[in-house]
């Protein structure tokens, strides 16, 4: 079995998944290897490449593997518009072979706090500005039925709570660092998130919501054209 991983980062869903499936060959991609660990180091059956995903497919890549794995491509993905990621992922693919593809849809809806909202609002904005739409998220379903895949699971999902829970921390410092570094011309926006941090460092036993919401798709390639 060959299974590729696009978007792979360190590679390590490669090096995880590599201890579950050792007769696997296991090839992670991504448009730089900057990230990667030595070579030496990986798992046997572990190899690690460059390839850009958003452009033509190198022929040798073509029909290769049995499993095409993606996970969070949402920041990635500009104008809402991930019909050349789709391509590429398909034609990666042998007939019959596997999509899996983890992400998350954005739905603001599910806020539930004074802070939480304010701070979501300020970061639609922000994704706005920089051309990230994800609404495509939740049509991933139906591109890849229009493709002829048979979808074996792939609904947006919600994060339990305990999980959410779990994550808010993670999540603030990540989009607080995000908003500060683009609100270094703006008083005004630096003020407000300094505001609303306060308001959530007060309120850090409330429930707030979560604007985004999990898809875990799987889905099988036509196993003749």
């Amino acid at each position: 079995m060959r299974i590729a991983d696009l978007g792979t980062g360190t590679g390590i869903w490669c090096i995880d998944l590599s201890y579950e499936l050792d007769t696997a060959e296991i090839c992670g991609y991504d448009i730089s290897d900057l990230s990667y660990p030595p070579s030496a180091t990986l798992p046997a059956n572990v190899k690690l490449g460059k390839l850009d995903a958003l452009s033509d497919l190198p022929e040798e890549y073509r029909g290769a593997f049995d499993v095409v794995h993606l996970r969070l491509w949402i920041c990635v993905i500009k104008d809402n518009c991930p019909d050349k990621l789709i391509e590429v992922a398909t034609a990666m693919l042998k007939p019959g072979g596997y999509i899996q593809w983890e992400e998350i849809g954005r739905d603001t809806s599910l806020v539930t706090s004074s802070p939480m909202q304010r701070l979501e609002s300020l970061y639609s904005r922000q994704l706005e500005s920089e051309r990230i739409d994800p609404s495509w998220v939740g049509r991933l379903p139906d591109i890849f039925r229009d493709k002829g895949f048979d979808v074996l699971q792939g609904e947006l999902g919600l994060w339990d709570k305990t999980v959410r829970g779990l994550y808010y921390a993670n999540y603030l410092v990540v989009v607080m660092s995000v908003m500060r570094s683009n609100s270094a011309d703006s008083k005004e926006k630096s003020t407000d998130l300094e505001s609303i941090a306060r308001e959530l460092f007060d309120q850090r036993d409330v429930d707030h919501g979560f604007a985004w919401r999990p898809i875990e798709l799987v889905a099988q390639k036509a196993k003749r054209a």
